[in-house]
Parts: C-alpha cells; sequence; structure tokens
C-alpha cells in the first residue's frame, strides 16, 4: 500500500483529489499542470493553502512560501468552484474573488480551476 503523502485538510484534500482526477482523465490538462511553475496561495476564511506546481508535480500545503499568486475567496465561493457550481470569472466579476498578488496569472489560474471540475 502506498503512503498518502497530500494534503490532510478538508479544502486540500478537495483540492488535491480534483486536480488529481481531472489530471487522469485528461493528457492536455496533465501536461499543463506539469508545465505550470508557480506558488498559488488561496486565502480562505479559515487559512491559507499554497498549492506549488513544480515541474512533474504539485504539492499543497498550508506552509507559505515565495507565493507567484494570492487569492482571496470564502471557503464556499471556492467550494463552489472546485465542485463546478460555478467559476472563476464569475466570482472575479462579482467580486467574490480578489487578487492580492498575480493578477497578471488569472488566466493561469483560472485554467487551473476551470478544467479542474
Amino acid at each position: 500500500m502506498e503512503k498518502y503523502e497530500g494534503p490532510t485538510d478538508i479544502f486540500g484534500i478537495a483540492i488535491y483529489s480534483a486536480l488529481t482526477r481531472k489530471m487522469e482523465e485528461d493528457p492536455e490538462y496533465r501536461a499543463f499542470i506539469e508545465n505550470l511553475n508557480m506558488n498559488l496561495i488561496v486565502e480562505l476564511d479559515y487559512y491559507p493553502l499554497m498549492i506549488k506546481f513544480e515541474k512533474d508535480k504539485f504539492t499543497i500545503t498550508r506552509d507559505i512560501e515565495d507565493p507567484t499568486v494570492i487569492v482571496k475567496i470564502n471557503t464556499q465561493d471556492f467550494l463552489d468552484i472546485v465542485d463546478g457550481k460555478s467559476s472563476i470569472i464569475r466570482k472575479f466579476l462579482g467580486r467574490k474573488m480578489k487578487f492580492k498578488k498575480g493578477i497578471t496569472k488569472l488566466f493561469k489560474v483560472y485554467k487551473i480551476f476551470s478544467k479542474m471540475m
């Protein structure tokens, strides 16, 4: 049995599961994720999460370091995006999601989460 090395919190597990599922289903999405090189901080109501994309892998942690992009969003809105009930563009235009750093990476963040569903 493989040792699970993913996140241990509920939000991290939701993101990890959605990303890995989509990577298994869609080779184009896998190639996109494997070629990303960024540290994405998602600031939720309770605590921030960092999704660290490095060549050929990603990790999700609560340890924050050198962010490329910082996104602030409330937890329910974020879960709506992960569940496919809403989109990043809708939340961004509705001022429910704010970029604190890295607004120029909006398209990459959009691709990460819109294709994740």
